[in-house]
C-alpha cells in the first residue's frame, strides 16, 4: 500500500511530466511567432536584400505576393510550404494533446477570436477535411487536433492546401510582376524610412496588446 508521501511523489512526477511536456509543444510556436514578428518589422529591408529570408521568418500572403516574383521557383514553393505548414503542425499537435482545453483558451483570449474559433468549429463540423484543405491555418489545425483528425489525414489535407495557396499566389506574383516591381521599387528608393516606420507600429502593436491584456 502505497504512502501519503508516494503518492505525493507520483503526483509530483506526473506534473513535471506535463510541464515538460507543454514545453515542448510551446517551444517551437513560440519560435516561429518570433520569427513571424521579426519578419514583419524587418519586412522592407528584407524584402529588398533577402526575400527568401523574409518568408522564411514571416509567410504572409503580403510577403509571398511581394517576394514571389524576385525567388526562383523551387525555393520560393519548399520555403513557401514547409514555413506555413510548420506552424500548423504545432498547432495540430498541441490540439490533439489538450482538446477542447486549447479551443476554448483561444476563445478566450478576446471576443475577435472567439468569434473566428465558433464559425471555425460549425464549417469544421459540416467539412473538417475541406476545411483543412481550403483554409490550413493556425486555428483550423488547432480544431483539427482538437476533433481528434488522423495525423496523416491532417498531414495530406493541410500540404494540399498549403502548396495550393502557395502555387496560387506565385500565379498571382508572376501574372502581375510589372506592378508589383514598382511597388518594389518604391520600397527599396524608401528603405530606410519605412523599415523604421515598420518596426514601430510593431512595438506600438505588441505595447497596445500588453495594454489590453492588463485591463482583462
Amino acid at each position: 500500500m502505497r504512502s501519503p508521501h508516494d503518492h505525493g511523489r507520483t503526483d509530483g512526477a506526473r506534473h513535471g511530466h506535463d510541464r515538460r511536456r507543454l514545453f515542448l509543444l510551446l517551444t517551437p510556436v513560440v519560435v516561429l511567432f518570433i520569427a513571424n514578428v521579426i519578419g514583419i518589422a524587418f519586412a522592407p529591408v528584407l524584402l529588398g536584400r533577402a526575400p527568401l529570408a523574409l518568408i522564411a521568418l514571416s509567410p504572409l500572403v503580403r510577403h509571398l505576393v511581394l517576394a514571389s516574383s524576385s525567388i526562383d521557383a523551387v525555393p520560393f514553393f519548399t520555403v513557401g510550404i514547409v514555413r506555413s505548414f510548420a506552424m500548423c503542425a504545432c498547432l495540430y499537435l498541441i490540439g490533439r494533446e489538450y482538446g477542447p482545453e486549447a479551443v476554448s483558451w483561444v476563445k478566450s483570449r478576446s471576443r475577435a477570436a472567439a468569434r473566428v474559433m465558433r464559425f471555425t468549429e460549425r464549417a469544421f463540423a459540416r467539412a473538417g477535411v475541406l476545411v483543412v484543405v481550403a483554409s490550413p491555418g493556425p486555428l483550423v489545425s488547432l480544431l483539427a487536433g482538437a476533433e481528434r483528425m488522423p495525423l496523416a489525414t491532417f498531414i495530406a489535407a493541410s500540404l494540399v492546401g498549403t502548396a495550393t495557396l502557395v502555387l496560387l499566389i506565385r500565379s498571382f506574383g508572376i501574372a502581375f510582376a510589372a506592378k508589383l516591381a514598382l511597388v518594389r521599387s518604391f520600397i527599396d528608393a524608401n528603405i530606410v524610412g519605412l523599415t523604421i516606420v515598420s518596426i514601430a507600429l510593431v512595438l506600438a502593436r505588441i505595447a497596445a496588446r500588453r495594454r489590453r491584456r492588463a485591463h482583462t
